[in-house]
């Protein structure tokens, strides 16, 4: 409920789990509970990939920022003498800035709507046909957060990238150059574009050594035996249900739906071209139910609940 705390849920599904060691003792005695928040059970094993992806991005979107910070700052160092024509007319440098940071802000607009009609466009196409399921990626859509986080990104960007350009062509003598009439760039125009080609570089080079790292990771782990071939097999899901009726106890039931399972193995075994087929509750690699163990002759955890688990599966 609203304003329960982790530590209350756990001690109410601890009273709840002695109490049905005590009710049910053939069933429950030795099991524990342990509350896991339902956000980690369900992207614990995507969370760090998506951070990961997140991460690569991040870069990717330094690297063409400060791409387009080079290219800004070579154009406005060919536009000294025009700045210099603007100060000598009485252009404050807060009129200078705004305007390359305005022209900045025009070019970031244009890139961003023709990166968030791509998103749109391919954001269907990556939900239909990516190979992995990935848990609510169904949700995923381009709504008003996704602009807002866009729209930061952008004024972020060109307030920084922008910025740089500006600040480097204002640092010139302004009046020398326009008494002087010479066009050649400054010592410390040479060394911040030096510096943003550098770190372009730098982080090309990082964003792409990780990049064919990982591809290799994955292939090997592709290419890696498993124990289980997965060639011509088909796999499906059904819900045996048990026979309609009372039951006396716990393993009737249970029977009762073994032979329901059976009945429905032996008729697809009839099929034609099936060459033999079985029955399990999880296919490989899929989480099992996950039970603790204790090892002979090695000290017991403090607690239950910290106990090594195993995953059980059950095949028929």
């Amino acid at each position: 409920r609203p304003g329960v705390t982790v530590g209350q849920a756990q001690a109410a599904a601890d009273a709840l789990t002695a109490r049905f060691q005590t009710e049910f003792v053939e069933t429950n005695r030795g099991w524990g509970t342990r509350l896991v928040a339902q956000l980690d059970e369900t992207l614990g094993y995507y969370r760090p990939a998506l951070t990961v992806l997140l991460g690569a991005v991040a870069v990717l979107l330094t690297i063409a920022c400060i791409n387009v910070a080079s290219l800004l700052l070579t154009r406005a160092l060919s536009r000294e003498r025009e700045v210099a024509v603007r100060v000598a007319l009485g252009a404050t440098a807060r009129q200078l800035v705004l305007q390359l940071l305005a022209e900045g802000l025009v070019l970031a607009a244009g890139g961003a709507v023709v990166g968030l009609s791509l998103t749109a466009a391919a954001l269907p196409l990556l939900r239909a046909y990516t190979p992995v399921s990935v848990p609510r990626l169904t949700d995923a859509a381009v709504d008003v957060r996704t602009l807002g986080v866009a729209l930061a990104v952008i004024v972020a960007a060109t307030a920084f990238f922008a910025l740089v350009p500006a600040l480097a062509s204002l640092k010139r003598q302004l009046s020398s150059e326009l008494k002087t009439g010479e066009r050649g760039s400054s010592r410390g125009a040479r060394r911040m574009y030096s510096v943003l080609v550098g770190a372009e570089l730098a982080l090309a080079c990082g964003l792409l050594v990780g990049s064919a790292l990982l591809v290799r990771t994955v292939q090997r782990m592709t290419e890696t035996p498993t124990g289980v071939d997965a060639g011509d097999v088909a796999t499906t899901t059904i819900q045996v249900r048990p026979a309609a009726g009372p039951r006396e106890t716990f393993m009737a039931r249970w029977a009762a739906m073994q032979a329901q399972q059976a009945a429905i193995l032996d008729a697809v075994r009839r099929e034609p071209g099936v060459q033999a087929a079985g029955a399990t509750n999880f296919l490989p690699f899929e989480v099992g139910w996950r039970n603790p163990f204790l090892i002979v002759g090695d000290p017991p955890p403090p607690r239950r609940e910290d106990a090594p688990q195993a995953q059980c599966h059950s095949v028929s």
